[in-house]
C-alpha cells in the first residue's frame, strides 16, 4: 500500500465529475478517430518508429509512459468507484509473476446492487488509458518532430498496446476477466471454469462417465 485516497477522492470528485460525463466520452471518440485516421495515413513512417524505438531499446521512455498509463487506470476505477459510493481505502503496488503492478482496492464494488455500475468500475481503468492513447494519438499526428512528439508516440503506443492485448484478455486475471464474470453474473469464474476444463478433457481423452462438476443451462 502506497496511499490512503478516500478522503482525497471525495475531495476530488466534484472537481472531476465532467470527466464521467457522456460529453467528455463523445469528445475522446472523436479525437480517437480522428488521430487513428491520421496515423492511418502516415502508417509507414509510425510502424517504422515503432520498430525502430523497439530496435534501439528505448526502456526508460516506455517505462515512464507505462507509470504514467496505469496510474490513470488505477485513477479511473478508484473515482468511478468513489462515484458510486463505494470506498477506496487503498492504492499501491502489487508483485505479480515477479512483476510490480499498481493496484486499487476496490472490494466494495461487490456490493453494488446494479450489475451496470459492477461494469462501470471495471472497465473505468480501461476508459481512462484508451483516452490518454486517443489524445496521444491525435497529438502525434499533429505535432512536429520533436521531444513533444516522440513523448505522445511512446504514450500512445504504450496505451493501445497494454489495454488491447493485457487488460482486455479475459483469460488473464485483469480487467477483462472481471468484465466478463460481472457480465455472466458468474461468480469465481476461473476456478468454475478450470474445473468445467479438467471434467471435460479427462472425459474426452478417457470416458470416465463422470458427471459434471455443475449443472449448465
Amino acid at each position: 500500500p502506497l496511499l490512503h485516497p478516500d478522503r482525497l477522492l471525495t475531495r476530488l470528485l466534484p472537481r472531476l465529475r465532467w470527466l464521467l460525463t457522456g460529453e467528455f466520452l463523445l469528445v475522446i471518440l472523436l479525437s480517437a478517430l480522428t488521430g487513428l485516421l491520421l496515423v492511418a495515413r502516415q502508417w509507414d513512417y509510425f510502424s517504422a518508429t515503432l520498430v525502430h524505438s523497439w530496435m534501439e531499446g528505448d526502456v526508460v521512455p516506455y517505462g515512464i509512459a507505462m507509470v504514467l498509463s496505469k496510474s490513470l487506470h488505477e485513477l479511473g476505477h478508484a473515482l468511478v468507484a468513489k462515484r458510486y459510493g463505494c470506498r477506496v481505502p487503498v492504492m499501491g503496488v502489487a508483485i505479480l509473476l515477479l512483476w510490480p503492478v499498481l493496484f486499487t482496492e476496490t472490494s466494495d464494488v461487490w456490493r453494488l446492487p446494479e450489475r451496470r455500475q459492477r461494469v462501470a468500475v471495471g472497465a473505468a481503468g480501461m476508459l481512462a488509458e484508451l483516452a490518454l492513447a486517443a489524445v496521444a494519438t491525435l497529438a502525434w499526428s499533429l505535432l512536429d518532430d520533436g521531444p513533444l512528439r516522440n513523448a505522445a508516440f511512446f504514450l500512445a503506443t504504450v496505451t493501445w498496446i497494454l489495454t488491447l492485448a493485457v487488460n482486455l484478455n479475459p483469460l488473464m486475471r485483469f480487467d477483462g476477466y472481471f468484465l466478463l464474470a460481472d457480465w455472466l453474473e458468474w461468480v469465481n469464474l476461473q476456478e468454475r471454469s478450470f474445473a468445467m476444463g479438467r471434467w471435460f478433457v479427462r472425459e474426452s481423452l478417457f470416458g470416465l462417465g463422470d458427471p459434471p462438476p455443475e449443472s449448465l443451462p
